[in-house]
């Protein structure tokens, strides 16, 4: 409802306080703004709306207060406050998700930037309840999908929605029908990192739509070359990522998604798992083991596998290890199944909100670290530390004049196990080096014998400094729903099945251009369970 702002938890606390001519017997005012057309804060869980013949709109508390407002609508949509008893004094017995959606509506309708922090900081002052984020985030995702009330004023207001994207953070925008498509990153820390987003439906989702969305993560994403592009086995894919325009990508497969294709064919949950336990090894030996084992089992599987290039899916044979030990992309799916069965605004603004939060909470953070001055991320500096205590039972054996190779053998092991450095190539053969980026225990022993610092063999990748700076943009707040601008650029759209199906341009940041902070990438798809309503 449109009209005069009122808060109805325990009596609100900002504007003027007003009266009109006609209130009767007022009691306690609490501040009003007369003929205001932002969102009155009214939720249905609390009140029961009646009218009379003269066009007076009363609201009155379903349960045991005497809280009442009168209002009557204005020549302009708003409405002018004509009675008012209170203030509210009630307290919810059961703050539900449901019930905390239709006591925010209003307020994110007024400011949808609101983060779950402060939705809860508000909540906390007017009803005295402490809400789980988990709560208020499932309640914000009601509130604004209810806001967008139906399916075709989800896709009708889009445009306008898109705009203001636009025009509040400079992201790019196009036109949309059904199906996400995610590309995303993981910085120093390993955490995810999202990149960009594209909307098209299932039935066009062809390799052109594939080529045309990596041809835009090339112009609006990133111009950096030898990046790790981690996808499904999808044919589509496969046939774009070998052809010319996309060299800059090294292309590997998910192995959660080669798990899942080869139990379709095979339909074998323990060879399903050796695969997976294959593909993830970073030994070779055993690698081997496993595929004998599969091989035992049924020799067509191993055939299967072989088919593909070892270095797609297994790490073993990672060549330079451009993983960085990154397998799947199990990631994207966790971090966005929030948005299954919304409308498509509904879907864009949760993207946006997490991207939002995210981003506010990496910003400017300096290195979690007991002296928090450490030069490298947490998680290696951490490492690191455990392997120089390691390394102080490795002994050292130069073989060769030139420095370069070395033998390191473990002497507290069972049976002495021995490794090689070579530092030319910047491998060990416990495989940590190349795989990590950064040294193992070896490479730490072989420098103390060297007196040179095992630092300088750290990939820049995972500098606190290069990784600090991809979260240094800062987002600003999103305009009310009344306040979103024309959208002049943006075309009016129809709910799926009423226009031809189109490819969308993504919804991306500018914040990751030519950034070092990082170094993998993952593309996946959200599904549809056939319920989604885009």
């Amino acid at each position: 409802m449109d009209g005069g702002k009122c808060n109805c938890g325990d009596g609100g606390k900002s504007g003027t306080a007003q009266k009109d001519s006609n209130m009767k017997n007022p009691g306690p005012t609490i501040s009003l703004i007369e003929n205001d057309s932002e969102q009155m804060i009214f939720s249905s869980e609390w009140l029961d709306e009646q009218s009379d013949r003269s066009g007076i709109i009363e609201y009155k508390c379903k349960t045991y207060c005497v809280w009442t407002v009168k209002a009557a609508k204005t020549n302009n949509n708003g409405f002018k406050i004509k009675e008012y008893i209170g203030p509210h004094s009630c307290k919810p017995a059961n703050v539900s998700s449901d019930f905390l959606a239709g006591e925010l509506k209003g307020l994110i309708k007024g400011q949808p930037s609101l983060s779950v922090a402060e939705l809860n900081m508000w909540v906390k002052e007017e009803f005295g309840c402490t809400v789980s984020c988990t709560n208020m985030r499932d309640a914000k995702k009601k509130a604004f999908n209810a806001i967008l009330r139906d399916l075709d004023n989800s896709f009708n207001r889009f445009p306008k929605f898109m705009a203001a994207l636009s025009s509040s953070n400079k992201m790019c925008f196009g036109r949309f029908n059904s199906q996400l498509l995610v590309a995303a990153g993981f910085d120093a820390e390993n955490r995810f990192f999202p990149l960009a987003f594209a909307i098209t439906t299932q039935e066009s989702l062809s390799a052109d739509t594939w080529r045309w969305f990596f041809a835009c993560i090339r112009d609006k994403v990133t111009q950096r070359e030898g990046l790790c592009l981690i996808t499904s086995l999808s044919p589509d894919i496969v046939e774009v990522v070998n052809e010319p325009e996309c060299l800059w990508a090294q292309h590997r497969f998910c192995l959660r998604h080669l798990c899942l294709k080869f139990y379709d064919v095979f339909h074998n949950n323990l060879m399903t798992e050796l695969v997976y336990k294959a593909g993830s090894t970073r030994d070779k030996s055993s690698f081997e083991y496993y595929l004998k084992k599969i091989e035992k089992m049924d020799p067509e599987a191993r055939k299967w596998l072989e088919k593909m290039p070892l270095y797609l899916w297994a790490l073993a044979y990672d060549d330079g290890g451009i993983r960085f030990g990154i397998m799947t992309t199990n990631t994207i799916f966790k971090t966005y199944g929030f948005i299954d069965n919304l409308r498509i605004i509904t879907c864009i603004f949760l993207i946006f909100d997490h991207l939002a939060e995210l981003f506010k909470s990496r910003h400017g953070r300096p290195a979690d670290s007991p002296n928090g001055i450490d030069q490298y991320a947490k998680h290696v500096m951490t490492n690191l530390e455990e392997y120089k205590v390691a390394s102080q039972t490795h002994d050292v054996l130069p073989l060769e004049h030139t420095g370069e190779r070395f033998q390191v053998t473990e002497m507290m092991q069972v049976g002495e196990k021995r490794f090689v450095v070579h530092f030319s190539n910047r491998v060990c053969t416990c495989g940590i080096w190349q795989l990590c980026k950064y040294p193992c225990s070896h490479v730490i022993a072989v420098c103390r014998r060297m007196n040179s610092d095992h630092l300088q063999y750290i990939n820049d990748y995972y500098n606190t400094e290069s990784s600090l700076r991809g979260y240094a943009a800062a987002f600003n707040p999103l305009p009310g729903v009344s306040d979103w601008p024309e959208a002049s650029e943006v075309p009016r759209l129809l709910p799926p099945g009423t226009l031809p199906p189109s490819v969308v341009c993504p919804v991306t940041t500018e914040l990751s251009r030519n950034d070092t902070s990082t170094s993998k990438l993952v593309v996946g798809r959200k599904r549809s369970n056939g319920k989604k309503q885009a």
